[in-house]
């Protein structure tokens, strides 16, 4: 049976509610050793339990810790640890039953994995900072499959197949007919400086035809060091980012993280932005040409999270409304003319 691609996101963020995570690293001393442990996710109220070696205090080796948050069971990771961080081969268990098991590199669940969920859904594919990002498979309940590339946990190019054999094709997140995509078989060497070119589209093109220029060193395959900064063609920034993941081909297909700055040709601050696990968290603030501010919302996890303010580009307030989970409350948005009445 065909299904939309909203319907296919929505079997997915149910899928992966249960045990979603927010980006944020603290060590913590586990209380049956003493032996210190860095939790990239970690909230108020986490306890944990390490079963394993401690050099230095830190914990080291092959073990099982297992992570309490206000005193009710959380997940258990049992893997390689160095020097109190996740490195190497691993298997986390969260508390609904679901798995991940794959590579962890700096704490994180990064490359090759596979993830069992707890209606039995099952990826096998890329993994970048525990989200699924890259190629890989996604086996639904109902017999559905898709086959394709993923972005942050959502299905970004490729294809459904279901039982009965009905094939529907995505393309950057919508519907499509077929699949068309430029590759240009880039391939960078590792640990040099490069120019990269790209034409208004950000798509990769020649010096003589580049709208943007950026100066990048990858140190692994897709894998840039340090913050990406890219350029207009006369020089001025146009924005920095930190790149996890830095596709060749389809900006859409990198990962980021981090504060985000977007710049207009002049100069002058277009945007500013914050990212965990390459969704906008925290304050997203947009600016008019002239610098006067143009909006400011507040997001979680992608989506507005509380108050958002849009304002004329004399300064005069022209709408204000509060969001939850992406959607505007009830009553909860008013819009004013540029006099300041509201409309």
């Amino acid at each position: 049976m065909k299904k939309t691609y909203f319907e296919l996101l929505i079997l997915l963020t149910l899928s992966i509610t249960a045990n979603s995570q927010i980006l944020k690293e603290e060590w913590v001393v586990s209380n049956n050793q003493g032996c210190k442990v860095l939790d990239p996710y970690f909230s108020e109220g986490v306890t944990m339990d390490w079963e394993g070696s401690c050099v230095n205090g830190n914990a080291t080796g092959l073990g099982k810790l297992t992570k309490f948050i206000d005193g009710e069971y959380d997940s258990t990771y049992e893997g390689e640890y160095k020097n109190g961080v996740r490195e190497g081969l691993g298997k986390l268990t969260h508390a609904d039953g679901s798995t991940r098991t794959g590579k962890f590199v700096n704490g994180q669940m990064t490359g090759e994995g596979v993830m069992i969920y707890e209606d039995s859904s099952k990826y096998v594919g890329n993994f970048v900072n525990y989200n699924k990002h890259g190629f890989g498979t996604f086996d639904f309940p109902d017999g559905d499959q898709y086959i394709g590339f993923f972005v942050s946990d959502e299905l970004y190019n490729g294809k459904i197949i279901s039982p009965d054999g009905t094939v529907t094709y995505y393309h950057k997140k919508r519907e499509v007919d077929e699949i068309f995509e430029k590759k240009s078989n880039y391939r960078p060497e590792i640990g040099v400086e490069l120019i990269e070119y790209f034409d208004k589209y950000f798509n990769r093109c020649t010096k003589e035809n580049q709208v943007y220029y950026r100066y990048i060193v990858y140190r692994a395959d897709n894998i840039p060091i340090d913050t990406v900064k890219t350029y207009y063609k006369n020089g001025q920034l146009y924005a920095k980012v930190f790149a996890v993941y830095q596709d060749y081909d389809d900006e859409g297909k990198s990962f980021y993280e981090g504060d985000a700055i977007f710049y207009y040709e002049d100069g002058k601050i277009k945007q500013r932005l914050h990212l965990v696990n390459n969704k906008v968290s925290g304050i997203d603030t947009s600016y008019y040409p002239n610098g006067q501010m143009a909006e400011q919302s507040i997001y979680l996890g992608g989506l507005r999270n509380g108050t958002c303010k849009e304002w004329y580009e004399n300064g005069k307030l022209k709408s204000i409304a509060i969001y939850q989970d992406g959607y505007i409350l009830p009553d909860m948005y008013v819009e004013y003319d540029e006099n300041g009445v509201i409309k």
